[in-house]
């Protein structure tokens, strides 16, 4: 949603910093803010993605956090 122009997204400084160029000029940073308490949210994936190592490899990783809250 965020690419198509449509929604906002909360990400790291460190992320906008090692972003390409072509992608620093499209993002808008706001002015500073109160810090975000923390939340949950959602991840979602294809299934036919998750073989991928790079998906399958952070997937294994919200397994094992997420069964580390519980």
């Amino acid at each position: 949603m965020v690419a198509l122009g449509c929604g906002i997204a909360l990400i790291p400084k460190v992320v906008v910093d090692n972003s390409p160029e072509s992608i620093r000029h499209r993002i808008l940073q706001l002015d500073p803010i109160l810090p975000v308490e923390p939340f949950d949210f959602g991840v979602c994936v294809l299934n036919k993605r998750l073989n991928e190592p790079l998906i399958r490899a952070f997937w294994q990783l919200l397994t094992v956090a997420n069964m580390r809250s519980q």
